[in-house]
């Protein structure tokens, strides 16, 4: 199964793109996908770049972090505190089906 099929797990990280170490990546950023399991390393960005600071465009606090949903047509639909399980959840729940 293809791990991104229901949700897409993706990171922006506050260091400039070329001071990210990609050997420290956790495996779910970088999984291996497809008929050769070829390694994804698409899924890590950088918060800078010319046009400004990410966090500070989308008022995620820098320190504590956060989750940004955003839907297939590239909509962000939620910007919510990386610990607010339930918020995350509850959204969701309104849009995806229980698995038989």
């Amino acid at each position: 199964m293809n791990i991104d099929a229901i949700i897409n797990l993706q990171a922006v990280f506050q260091e400039p793109h070329r001071d990210i170490e990609v050997a420290n990546i956790h495996p779910l950023l970088q999984p291996s996908k497809d008929l050769y399991g070829l390694k994804d390393y698409e899924k890590v960005y950088s918060a800078k770049s010319a046009e400004g600071c990410f966090y500070e465009k989308r008022g995620v606090d820098k320190e504590e972090g956060g989750i940004i949903i955003v839907r297939p047509d590239q909509y962000v639909a939620e910007i919510l505190p990386l610990d607010d399980y339930q918020s995350v959840a509850n959204f969701f729940e309104k849009i995806l089906i229980e698995a038989l």
